[in-house]
This record gives C-alpha cells, sequence and structure tokens, in this order.
C-alpha cells in the first residue's frame, strides 16, 4: 500500500466522520427548530389573554387609586374644616382667657390697694 492509497483512506475516513458529524448537526438544528416552533404556537395562543388579563388588572388599579384619590380628598377637606374649627374656638377660648387674665390682674391691684390704706 503506498502513501495514495493510505492517504485516500484516511480522507475517506475523515469525511465519514464529517459527515456524521454533519448529520448530527442537522438533526439538532430540525429539533431545535421544531422546539422554538411549538414555543412560538404556544406563546401565540397564550399571550393576547395574558395580555388582557394584564390590561384588566391595570384598569382595575387605575379605579381603585382613582377612588383612593377621591377619598384622600375628602379626607383633606375634613381635615381643613377641623383646622378651621380648632382654629375659631381656640381664638374664641383664648380672647376670653385674655379677658379674665386682666380681670383678674385687675382684681389682684385693686385688692393690693386696699391693703396699702
Amino acid at each position: 500500500m503506498g502513501v495514495g492509497e493510505v492517504l485516500g483512506v484516511v480522507l475517506t475516513a475523515v469525511l465519514i466522520a464529517l459527515a456524521g458529524i454533519g448529520t448530527y448537526a442537522a438533526y439538532e438544528l430540525v429539533r431545535t427548530l421544531r422546539s422554538v416552533r411549538a414555543l412560538a404556537d404556544v406563546t401565540a395562543t397564550r399571550l393576547p389573554g395574558l395580555i388582557e388579563d394584564a390590561d384588566v388588572a391595570a384598569q382595575a388599579v387605575s379605579l381603585e387609586l382613582m377612588r383612593l384619590d377621591d377619598v384622600l380628598e375628602h379626607v383633606q377637606q375634613v381635615s381643613d374644616t377641623v383646622e378651621e374649627t380648632t382654629t375659631a374656638a381656640r381664638d374664641a377660648v383664648h380672647v376670653r382667657i385674655v379677658k379674665v387674665a386682666e380681670y383678674a390682674e385687675r382684681a389682684r391691684r385693686f385688692v393690693a390697694a386696699l391693703r396699702e390704706r
């Protein structure tokens, strides 16, 4: 057997191995593409429902936020009314306390003046 025949046998073995590797790669590529297609089909059937569910949830959250805004607005109005009432009551009481303090001071001076005589 000459060098040419040995090289021919080796080259044939290498080509057979490369053909096997190429066939296996093509097989795996086909399997992967089928898997991707199945995933795409599942996604295409489920995704619209998920998007619709997400839209409904977002609308519900928006509605609840609007309700919360109304509640907070009402709480603010009540708080403002309470503040105004408290201020008016404090001012009314403060005026009376000042008058009582003035009368008490006058009475103290009067009593002190009577004691000095």
